[in-house]
């Protein structure tokens, strides 16, 4: 029994001739054919004598659809597979920020809030300037942002600051704050940097990015 697909697929593809001759998936009688230069036998030996149109059965034409109809079903087999592999990259793709996020929260320096000290020390243009501020912060950047010491610029990796205490660096000449914490050079940036009574925090203005000297 042929679907509703399949009959228009042959509907769109299949031009029956008319004619008594003609009989719609049977071959026409032989007697009725002319072979007249206009006739030309078709796939299955039959055509129709006054149109000269193949009069193919539909025996000729089922292989075709049950191959469009074979291929249509690869084809959403694959999208959907394709989808399912895309939806399993995204799920691992956030899986692994999460992951990544947890491990920067359980390896991040920990910072303890409560009163305390701390020294500013910055260093640029051949002169140092020394201050003392007092915070509660646990972190370096809410301590020198609170006294509107600090400038930047936001990144993934937190504040890259620019400006320190009014004296912005020179990018072009390749000029950069350096970061230093009880006179050694920070491994951490300014977001992760803890603080504690008596720090000593130095900025200097270094010129070259592989110069880190105090």
């Amino acid at each position: 029994m042929l679907n509703s697909i399949q009959l228009y697929a042959l509907w769109k593809r299949v031009r029956i001739p008319r004619g008594p001759a003609a009989v719609f998936g049977e071959r026409a009688p032989q007697g009725n054919l002319r072979t007249s230069p206009g006739n030309r036998e078709g796939m299955d030996g039959t055509m129709n004598h006054k149109s000269g149109n193949f009069l193919v059965t539909i025996n000729h034409f089922m292989p075709l659809v049950e191959k469009r109809r074979k291929d249509s079903i690869v084809m959403e087999k694959t999208r959907g597979k394709n989808t399912g592999r895309i939806i399993i990259a995204a799920v691992a793709l956030c899986v692994l920020a999460a992951a990544l996020f947890a491990a920067h929260l359980t390896l991040r320096p920990r910072g303890t809030e409560g009163a305390k000290t701390i020294s500013i020390e910055i260093t640029a243009d051949g002169e140092t300037v020394k201050k003392e501020i007092g915070t509660n912060a646990a972190y370096l950047r809410q301590a020198l942002e609170e006294q509107g010491l600090i400038q930047g610029d936001e990144s993934e990796f937190g504040l890259w600051v620019t400006t320190v205490d009014g004296r912005t660096a020179d990018g072009g000449a390749q000029e950069w704050w350096a970061l230093y914490k009880n006179g050694e050079f920070s491994m951490t940036g300014i977001d992760d940097t803890p603080v504690e009574d008596g720090d000593i925090i130095g900025y200097i203005l270094t010129v070259g990015y592989d110069d880190t000297g105090w």
